[in-house]
């Protein structure tokens, strides 16, 4: 399976009184991985808010807390395309921690829209091919 890999630590602001990551942290995690890879396939945020006519808006998110995360931790994200349909795209994430276990799942649901309008779109084709290399069916 192709996956887009994302490595990082767990760092002070994301945890809590406990050292240990804050649960809603773990969707903040998965979204650095989500912009490395947007800026990877061509849609750096920076200029996609800045100028691009299509939007790529967060619809549903969900997680899964298997492990707590202590400051400072090495973690290693996986992100794949999960769906991928014709004006949305759902990616999953698997944290892991330095030993290599899963510590947290997550799961996000886009949908492409224009910006003007408000209404959806078809995904660019640059982005959809981007998605198909990260491709495979939900197996968790």
């Amino acid at each position: 399976m192709a996956v887009y890999t994302y490595q990082t630590k767990v760092k002070l602001h994301q945890t809590d009184g406990a050292a240990i990551v804050f649960f809603g942290n773990y969707f903040a995690i998965a979204h650095d991985a989500y912009e490395a890879f947007m800026e990877a396939a061509g849609f750096g945020f920076r200029e996609v808010i800045a100028k691009a006519d299509i939007l790529f808006l967060i619809v549903h998110a969900e997680a899964d807390y298997k492990q707590s995360l202590p400051i400072g931790e090495a973690i290693e994200i996986e992100l794949r395309a999960a769906r991928i349909g014709k004006t949305s795209y759902t990616l999953a994430y698997k944290i892991q921690n330095a030993a290599g276990d899963i510590v947290s799942t997550v799961k996000t649901v886009h949908a492409t829209i224009y910006r003007e309008s408000r209404k959806s779109c078809v995904l660019p084709e640059k982005l959809r091919a981007a998605l198909e290399v990260i491709f495979s069916e939900e197996s968790d």
